[in-house]
């Protein structure tokens, strides 16, 4: 409810053109949580003066209209995910979408990409700590920064994760 809190006088006190990061450390498209996404859209609506930045994996699971003052992001973290997710993703009507490649565990081809707009692509690697942490290498990152400039979209390489393998041959642990 943080997008409702108001001052004392009634004046919002997030003001219009905040962008809320919604459910960031879950999955706005679970299947249980039906009646919260209902009450989030409510929310999102009434605050459309500002952005809300939704990223899921679960793209196949979309069940609502998404409001033009949301940034749909999916999530694809290897080249079989990708292919599902994208085709999946292209055909959902949302006034703006971006694309996570996080973690990234393999390389990716993102292929032609004309059929849909993308605000960004932004990728990452693994984080955590344990002998279960992929390794995210060098040479995926800058083919994907490549292939974001050729297709005219602004690429962000967020992290290198917890196990980051560089063109050189260092790798990080």
């Amino acid at each position: 409810l943080l997008p409702l809190k108001k001052y004392k006088n009634g004046t919002y006190k997030y003001p219009a053109g905040t962008i809320f990061f919604t459910c960031y450390t879950s999955d706005f498209f679970l299947p249980e949580m039906k009646e919260e996404r209902k009450k989030a859209i409510e929310i999102i609506n009434e605050r459309n003066d500002c952005m809300f930045f939704i990223i899921t994996k679960r793209i196949d699971l979309v069940d609502i209209d998404i409001p033009d003052n949301v940034e749909l992001c999916c999530t694809c973290e290897n080249q079989k995910q990708y292919d599902y997710r994208m085709s999946i993703f292209k055909s959902i009507k949302a006034k703006y979408k971006s694309l996570c490649i996080e973690p990234l565990i393999s390389s990716i081809n993102l292929g032609d990409l004309t059929d849909i707009k993308l605000e960004k692509i932004v990728a990452g690697g693994e984080s955590g700590y344990g002998p279960t942490i992929r390794p995210c290498k060098e040479e995926w990152v800058v083919d994907l920064y490549n292939q974001a400039k050729k297709l005219n979209i602004p690429f962000c390489f967020k992290q290198t994760g917890s196990k980051f393998e560089r063109l050189n041959g260092y790798q990080s642990n």
